[in-house]
């Protein structure tokens, strides 16, 4: 899903690109980004014990990669 990020009365919010016009100052995300954040997001949820692994699907090439990277540091 193609996301917006927009600053809307001082609170940065996501919106759905499909649902809403592009503004000047609009950070946009095409599905590539949203579905690099998406594993980011669930991993990091999970290793937090927010979520059990089981309940979020991930892209385990994607996440291989983050972690691989992130663990070279």
């Amino acid at each position: 899903m193609s996301i917006r990020i927009r600053e809307i009365s001082g609170e940065m919010v996501a919106l759905c690109a499909a649902k809403t016009s592009p503004q000047e100052g609009d950070m946009y995300l095409n599905d590539r980004h949203h579905h690099a954040l998406y594993v980011k997001f669930a991993v990091d949820m999970q290793s937090e014990g927010w979520e059990k692994v089981e309940d979020i699907p991930v892209d385990e090439v994607v996440q291989f990669r983050m972690l691989e990277t992130e663990n070279n540091v």
